[in-house]
């Protein structure tokens, strides 16, 4: 008997990857990015499209199309509401969909749950700094002197600075209207802001020259873990004097770690997730696909698709209570 439910079980798994290749074969699945082209989440989306259909039985090309919109939330909304649901789409966007929702963001209208997440291409640490002619050197410096830094005015780019201020002492003026990290830069080069922020793996590839010749003061990362390269630099969560005030900003933390991610939409049968989450694993050992990374200078951080899921699901389970307080801690 258990012969017979061991061969049955091994022909149903055979037929389920079978149907699966003949579903993707002379298909082409779309990779949908939340932003425009030339940044960061298009940079890794389109690597990753290049290299991952070698890996997806019936061999489907994968075609990046761009649709920016609304911080990421055009793309999202599209991967809930109009995408099929069977595993043709797939969407790179921003890491902070899920406390997007959490904070009731204006325009989400997809449940966070329902996605399921294919894999993590790399998690996506914010370090901020201070350029080397500004007094403060440090986060004490930072407690005792008022410090400009400079803003697009969303995200964490605002949020970790204010709650800072709420929760752990600090005195940060953020300046707003810059359109990302590029102009932050400029700007603290040209002495408008004393500081500012960037995406770690960007700071470290485009601007290696200010860690090399010592031209930034490395405040403090946006992180769920320390820096392996920066042991010794503080995250923002563990600078709060109260562990609720830790928890507040572990929670503005927690997007790093989904970092540029693929997910797929709701609805896809269980063999097709199977197999595109093996595919993504075995992309990310690529040799075609890492001498591309290393090429363009992005860190890879690989996450599975089963974790990753774990990982959003714990950040929407955050208590009601906790995000309520979150909120006013980023209020300015």
């Amino acid at each position: 008997m258990r012969g017979w439910l061991g061969s049955t079980l091994a022909l149903l798994l055979f037929a389920n990857a079978a149907a699966a290749e003949d579903f993707y074969r002379g298909k082409n699945i779309d990779l949908y990015i939340g932003f425009g082209v030339g940044g960061t989440y298009d940079l890794y989306a389109r690597t990753l499209a290049k290299s991952l259909g070698r890996h997806i039985p019936g061999e489907p090309t994968v075609v990046p199309r761009n649709m920016p919109g609304a911080g990421g939330l055009t793309a999202a909304n599209y991967m809930a509401k109009v995408a099929p649901h069977d595993g043709s789409a797939l969407a790179v966007t921003s890491q902070t969909l899920a406390i997007d929702q959490l904070f009731h963001v204006s325009g989400v209208s997809y449940e966070t749950r329902d996605f399921l997440w294919i894999g993590r291409i790399t998690s996506a640490p914010t370090v901020f700094f201070t350029w080397h002619t500004s007094p403060t050197k440090t986060i004490a410096d930072a407690r005792l002197r008022e410090t400009t830094m400079g803003s697009s005015g969303s995200g964490d780019t605002t949020d970790t600075p204010r709650a800072l201020n709420s929760l752990a002492g600090t005195k940060f003026k953020l300046v707003m209207g810059y359109r990302g990290s590029n102009d932050v830069w400029l700007a603290v080069e040209r002495g408008e802001v004393e500081g500012g922020y960037a995406l770690f793996a960007d700071l470290k590839f485009r601007k290696a020259d200010w860690l090399r010749d010592k031209l930034v003061n490395l405040l403090f990362t946006v992180a769920d873990r320390r820096s392996a390269d920066y042991p010794d630099l503080p995250m923002s969560s563990e600078l709060a004097s109260t562990e609720e005030g830790k928890h507040i900003l572990g929670l503005f933390a927690a997007p790093g770690g989904v970092g540029r991610s693929v997910f797929t939409t709701p609805g896809v049968p269980p063999d097709r997730l199977a197999l595109l989450r093996r595919a993504f694993l075995e992309t990310l050992k690529d040799p075609e696909f890492l001498a591309d990374a290393q090429r363009i200078g992005i860190e890879l951080d690989p996450l599975g698709g089963e974790a990753l899921q774990q990982y959003v699901a714990g950040m929407m389970a955050t208590p009601a209570d906790l995000i309520a307080k979150a909120e006013a801690a980023r209020r300015p």
